[in-house]
């Protein structure tokens, strides 16, 4: 079947690029194409201020050595990177602005004393999340450096790509499971997507809390995994003590996804609602739908379907 809407989503890591080719719409996606290609060690590696992208040249022919695998014509991609790229966090403005612009100027100088970034050289964006009775505002906002960003750009644009959205992986992994996310109005979102642990908490359809760990050669009976996320629990119900919460959404490899549930449950006491990278997607014929081949795309599936 021949869909006239597609979508390229690619995440990079240390590890590698891999690539996604969606077809369909948002509401019936349909999982076209994969890619992978994996880098010699130190061609990129993930920082927020240091220089990620040491070899540019070499990513640069990965990147085209994958894409071309998709056999597609289109160049524009939507790129997902490791949470340890970026910061992203939660934010209370009285203020009123009226337009973008002016949105992005509050929250700098509300920043200006906690940036872990200089503020000439931190990009800088948000999303409205609600607009209170009292007239505050709460937003999502991210921030990561911009040389950072130029220089995964411009590795693209060397492999003749052109950059579209670009965004943290712990967001693309809710992007991936909305289907069966937007199912739950309260949650935790917990996964840990290979060396980072993610925790995001979702009340009345609304963040309230989020947490990035990124934990090197961890293990999923690393005691430090259970001590992370039930830290962040209590620290979170600390900030918000009337909210109740029943259920966590768990995301994990499939070789270990049930002991991380269980660890997740005895860390939280919620009830686990288990994710992975197939849920709402349709195949094509000659695409594997085993989940353990299709895991270490998740992050690239999620950024691909934000283009359709």
């Amino acid at each position: 079947m021949i869909f006239k809407k597609k979508s390229i989503g690619v995440e990079v890591s240390a590890s590698g690029v891999a690539f996604a080719l969606t077809g369909g719409t948002g509401k019936a996606p349909v999982l076209e194409r994969t890619a992978i290609r994996l880098f010699p060690a130190g061609v990129v590696t993930p920082s927020l201020c240091d220089t990620n992208v040491t070899e540019p040249q070499k990513m640069a022919e990965y990147i085209r050595e994958a894409f071309n695998l998709l056999i597609y014509a289109g160049n524009r991609v939507h790129i997902s990177l490791p949470d340890s790229v970026g910061r992203a966090m939660l934010m209370n403005l009285e203020e009123r602005f009226k337009s973008r612009s002016e949105g992005i100027d509050l929250i700098r100088w509300k920043l200006k004393k906690n940036m872990p970034l200089e503020l000439a050289d931190a990009h800088l964006d948000y999303k409205l999340l609600n607009t209170r009775e009292n007239g505050e505002i709460s937003l999502l906002v991210c921030m990561v450096s911009k040389a950072v960003i130029e220089q995964y750009e411009n590795a693209f644009l060397e492999a003749g790509l052109s950059p579209g959205t670009i965004n943290l992986n712990i967001f693309n992994l809710c992007r991936t499971n909305e289907q069966k996310l937007e199912l739950i109005d309260s949650y935790a979102f917990i996964c840990l997507y290979y060396n980072h642990l993610g925790i995001m908490i979702i009340s009345n359809n609304e963040p309230v809390f989020i947490r990035f760990k990124k934990l090197p050669e961890v293990s999923i009976t690393d005691s430090r995994l259970h001590n992370e996320i039930r830290n962040s629990m209590l620290l979170c119900h600390k900030q918000h003590p009337a909210m109740t919460l029943a259920k966590a959404a768990c995301l994990a490899h499939p070789a270990v996804s049930r002991q991380f549930c269980e660890m997740v449950a005895n860390a939280t006491g919620l009830e686990i609602v288990p994710l992975d990278a197939c849920h709402g997607l349709k195949f094509v014929p000659d695409v594997a739908e085993n989940r353990e081949t299709l895991f270490p795309f998740s992050a690239a599936i999620g950024a691909a379907l934000r283009g359709l």
